[in-house]
């Protein structure tokens, strides 16, 4: 028989072995089939038989196929229960399994075993484990399992694959889920092993439950430091809300504390497209952009460059750039990464590019001085001083920005030009310290004016030194 079959040709061939199975079968193991004239005499042998099923394993990583059914012959109310075994690279293969009816659910949890859950009309449900040869391996009552005073839904049981291991959802009728961890094959058959045994209690109500309470559960679970759970309940979080980023930002935190940074960029990466899936063109034409999205955004271009390496030509930064043209964050990267490359010019005309698409009602005299400090700091006072002065001449007259003119005019080899601008803080503060109140603040206010009169006198007397 070849692996590769249609669904309906396995179903049909299923119920079609499995009528001759019984006939077949051993009291446990492999069920071998019989060839030659013997195949005759089986055939007289074979009674009128009535076929359950079939039950197909569910499956999360694996290539093993496992589908069960039930046979009796009529008139006889004992049932016997047979899996059929799939396996690439072996030959396909009925075993019995130690089973008085079909079960309402299997599920294949590794290469070599999978589990059975009873068929409801059983009181006391059970989970069984069995190898691919059919060898019973453990069992343990599903009533007992669960949390005290809890009870199933009718939904049935699923199965969630992880890393290490394989977890069955319970549904529960207390709008939870019990989480139950599938031994590992060593520990199965050990005396001291508990082949079953629930590892958390998440929400189970994606949509009525709200992201708001998955990320609380998310970081409880966190800090009782089961992974497995709080990443389901960041992922459901997402699910309930994937206009919202904060499911994104906190499951891209949860990857990143674990030195994930691959699954943290595909994380980020998700988010910023499904945030921004209905914008054309730019999102935001402003210097400041604090919306949810726009950090998203940041946080993603951060991660590709930490993970990657900072780059001017990073696919993430270009999508940035395209979404937030004018974003300070944004630009100011642009220009760090063109100036670490040696294009001192070209990093200028970003930055001018950026402020000239600035929307006219915003602050355009804090970009200018944000861009002039940028500047500053990159040891290019030429620049920096050209967007200080703008930004005084829009209207920004703090005492940042005098300091930061008269710092400019300074790296320029120009004292007196920064006497000027130092002079103009000095008269402010005379005019200010006149309506201060209370001894202490009017003391204090002295001081700073004494301090900064005094250096004025010094720098008059650079001023006034010839050149040399």
């Amino acid at each position: 028989m070849r692996i590769g079959r249609t669904n309906k040709q396995r179903v049909a061939l299923i119920a079609a072995w499995a009528a001759m199975a019984p006939a077949w079968a051993g009291q446990g193991g492999s069920l071998e089939p019989v060839a030659g004239d013997q195949a005759v005499n089986v055939r007289h042998r074979v009674s009128p038989t009535l076929t359950l099923g079939p039950v197909k394993a569910a499956r999360a990583g694996s290539d093993t196929r496992v589908t069960i059914v039930a046979s009796h012959n009529l008139g006889d109310a004992e049932r016997s229960v047979h899996a059929l075994i799939e396996q690439p690279g072996d030959m396909v293969r009925w075993v019995s399994l130690p089973l008085k009816e079909l079960p309402e659910g299997a599920f294949v949890v590794g290469r070599d075993r999978f589990v059975c859950l009873d068929a409801a009309t059983n009181e006391d449900q059970k989970l069984r484990a069995f190898d691919v040869d059919g060898r019973f391996l453990a069992e343990h009552s599903l009533a007992e399992l669960l949390p005290q005073g809890t009870q199933r839904t009718p939904d049935p049981l699923a199965l969630v694959a992880t890393p290490d291991t394989a977890r069955l959802s319970v549904f529960l009728q207390c709008g939870t889920v019990a989480l139950i961890d599938v031994a590992q094959p060593e520990s199965l058959g050990s005396p001291d092993a508990s082949p079953f045994h629930v590892c958390s209690v998440v929400l189970s109500d994606k949509h009525s439950c709200g992201i708001d309470a998955w990320l609380d559960q998310a970081r409880k679970l966190d800090r009782e430091g089961d992974e497995e759970a709080t990443k389901y309940a960041l992922e459901a979080a997402i699910e309930t809300a994937p206009e919202d980023a904060r499911g994104y930002r906190e499951l891209a935190r949860f990857y990143r504390q674990r030195d994930n940074g691959k699954s943290e960029i595909e994380c980020l990466q998700a988010g910023v497209s499904r945030l921004h899936s209905n914008v054309t063109g730019s999102a935001c034409d402003r210097w400041q952009v604090g919306t949810p999205a726009a950090r998203l955004t940041v946080d993603y271009i951060h991660a590709v460059h930490e993970e990657n390496g900072a780059n001017i030509d990073s696919e993430a930064l270009s999508t940035g750039l395209e979404l937030y043209p004018c974003m300070e964050e944004l630009v100011l990267l642009q220009a760090k990464l063109l100036m670490d490359e040696g294009q001192n010019d070209a990093a200028i005309k970003s930055l001018e590019y950026a402020l000239a698409r600035l929307d006219p009602n915003a602050d355009l005299a804090a970009a200018y001085h944000d861009v002039g400090r940028f500047l500053l700091r990159r040891k290019q006072p030429k620049a920096a001083l050209r967007f200080l002065e703008d930004a005084f001449a829009l209207g920004d007259k703090t005492e940042f920005l005098l300091r930061g003119l008269a710092d400019a005019e300074l790296k320029m080899g120009q004292p007196g030009r920064a006497v000027d601008w130092l002079s103009l803080l000095a008269t402010r503060w005379r005019s200010a310290n006149t309506k201060e109140n209370g001894v202490i603040r009017a003391q204090r206010a002295a001081e700073r004016l004494a301090n900064l009169e005094e250096e004025i006198t010094v720098l008059l007397a650079a001023a006034a030194e010839p050149a040399e």
